[in-house]
């Protein structure tokens, strides 16, 4: 059915709208007590910010009236009455003389405001997130009305979530990705279909979404800046030094010139994160697949990544989970029939894709496939000592790169067969016109 625009929903009102690169996020400004020892100990008059470099950080400077601090007191807290915060932090820096005296700190850990323990939906903000063409929603803005394509929806079983583009970021995320830089760019919702949301249950889902959105940009993104929510009352709010990577574009698996229907694969993944035998190797693969993933990782290194997260990902499924093999039996299979054991059960092609053009002339012999070539690479790296050094001067930089693409598209794969997605995605390594390496996944019919 069509819809005029009339009937589009709103988007969600962005709260943090950046006008630079890596600029600063005002928390706070006015006057803050240090608390050493359980007493106060001084004033300082300036502000609270959450800064992105050298590193991510909840920060405070300005000048200050007291006794002096040491550098690297363990028993300093920030107190912010109005706010109602109160956190330990640690003091960076000091200055004193005739002017008056200049202090900066930063937060030891997140830093929570609590004015009532349950909330209807969560509020938050994602950096650096990829392009996507989602459902279509309304804006207004200085003036300007319209409506774009801007909206990712998914829904659990328990939750539903929304993320919506900031149309006022665009231009600074084209520049983010290309130049170092951070910028938040989309902002969500996240509201359980049943009841309220407490502490506990929001640092639980906080911790999925990290890890859901991480996925789908190949690098960590958030949340940021998370807000608790009954009705328009402002209930809760935390601020930490969040885990946000890769200034940089990335790769990602995410398609950009299709549609998304990311329902499934949000409710698999959901229900794989709430499985004990999965929580814990999920995170630790992830972890991998993204700091192999990062522009500044090596190939041969995202190589070994790759198939270390394969490893762990076929562990689990297939004895774990499915319990196919025993530990035993599975322990004894060499690498690549472990890979290919995980493939084959998810109707993941173990051949060598056709673009991988340098890579296909290495097979043969005991690399008769994909599993095969990049489990060789990955044996003549580790074991360099063991074996002819020439094995790996033999291998050109285009096949080195190549492979460390095919492995991780292995790992992109598998997870979003495990979690039960349907539809299409980016195939890596493409060289072609852009928009004809998004195909659908090859356990569909519709592929």
């Amino acid at each position: 059915m069509n819809l005029s625009s009339k009937e589009f929903p709103d988007r969600i009102a962005p709260y943090i709208v950046m006008s630079a690169l890596n600029q600063p996020v005002d928390v706070a400004t006015g006057s803050f007590q240090l608390v050493v020892a359980e007493k106060v100990s001084g004033t300082v008059d300036g502000r609270l910010y959450f800064r992105w470099l050298p590193s991510t950080a909840m920060e405070f400077d300005g000048s200050y009236s007291g006794p002096p601090i040491d550098l690297g007191a363990e028993d300093v807290t920030l107190r912010i009455d109005e706010l109602g915060l109160s956190t330990p932090v640690l003091i960076t820096s000091t200055a004193w003389g005739p002017i008056p005296a200049q202090i900066r700190g930063v937060f030891r850990k997140s830093g929570t405001i609590v004015a009532r323990p349950t909330f209807d939906r969560l509020r938050f903000c994602l950096v650096n997130f990829p392009e996507y063409i989602g459902d279509p929603i309304r804006y207004e803005t200085d003036g300007s009305r319209g409506s774009f394509s801007g909206r990712l929806q998914v829904a659990s079983p328990g939750f539903l979530c929304i993320v919506d583009e900031i149309r006022e970021a665009r231009e600074l995320r084209k520049t983010a990705a290309e130049d170092a830089g951070f910028v938040i760019s989309h902002v969500g919702e996240l509201k359980p279909v049943e009841g309220c949301l407490d502490e506990a249950s929001t640092q639980e889902m906080l911790d999925v979404l990290h890890l859901f959105f991480g996925f789908l940009r190949g690098a960590w993104s958030g949340p940021v800046f998370p807000q608790g929510f009954t009705e328009h009352q402002k209930n809760w709010e935390e601020f930490a030094a969040w885990k946000v990577s890769e200034a940089r574009k990335v790769p990602t698996w995410l398609p950009q010139r299709n549609p998304l229907d990311l329902n499934r694969l949000f409710s698999g993944f959901v229900e794989r994160q709430s499985d004990p035998a999965w929580q814990s190797p999920l995170r630790t693969a992830l972890s991998w697949y993204i700091e192999a993933n990062s522009s500044g990782t090596t190939h041969e290194t995202r190589l070994v990544l790759g198939q270390v997260a394969l490893e762990l990902l076929a562990w689990v499924e297939l004895v774990e989970t499915r319990q196919i093999h025993s530990r035993s039996a599975f322990k004894s299979l060499p690498a690549a029939d472990k890979v290919r054991s995980l493939l084959h059960l998810l109707h993941i092609p173990c051949d060598i894709p056709s673009h991988f053009v340098e890579l296909q002339s290495l097979q043969g012999g005991d690399a008769p496939d994909g599993p095969g070539v990049v489990v060789w690479l990955r044996n003549a790296l580790v074991h360099a000592g063991e074996k002819n050094p020439a094995t790996i001067k033999s291998v050109s930089g285009v096949q080195w790169r190549e492979a460390g693409q095919l492995a991780l598209q292995y790992v992109d794969l598998s997870l979003l067969a495990l979690c039960g997605y349907q539809g299409k995605y980016a195939r890596r390594g493409w060289k072609g016109w852009k928009g004809d390496d998004e195909v659908f996944v090859p356990w569909t019919r519709a592929g």
